[in-house]
């Protein structure tokens, strides 16, 4: 035997409440990687090595979607960042090691990712 309850208008109110909740989560993801994203840029600043000033100069944020980002330096104005990364030989024969600039700035940034994520979307959750 099964019983059928009337709603008395609750499936609108859930519905309405489901939405809010996924706009604040939204806004607080949004928050979130602004957060994450200035955070690691900084970070790769402090960590670029600088000769002329050049590579750690070009350093930005690329918004390449709604959530997409991408931290690092534009090849265009200086292409030679990926041997001060990795390392490279030189003309005469000898070898000059990477740096590792933008791999410390990962290993700094990664581990305070999620709590500030989930300071972000708690904040917004929690705001009127």
């Amino acid at each position: 035997m099964t019983f059928k309850l009337k709603s008395y208008g609750f499936d609108k109110a859930f519905n309405d409440l489901d939405k809010i909740a996924k706009k604040k989560i939204e806004e607080g993801t949004q928050n979130g990687l602004e957060r994450c994203s200035n955070l690691a840029l900084a970070t790769l600043r402090a960590t670029t090595p600088v000769d002329t000033g050049v590579l750690r100069q070009t350093e930005k944020i690329t918004i390449t979607g709604k959530r997409g980002r991408f931290i690092g330096t534009d090849p265009d104005q200086a292409p030679y960042a990926y041997w001060v990364e990795y390392g490279h030989h030189t003309r005469s024969g000898g070898f000059l090691p990477g740096q590792f600039f933008a791999e410390r700035a990962l290993i700094q940034v990664l581990p305070q990712l999620a709590r500030i994520m989930g300071e972000e979307i708690n904040k917004s959750v929690h705001s009127s």
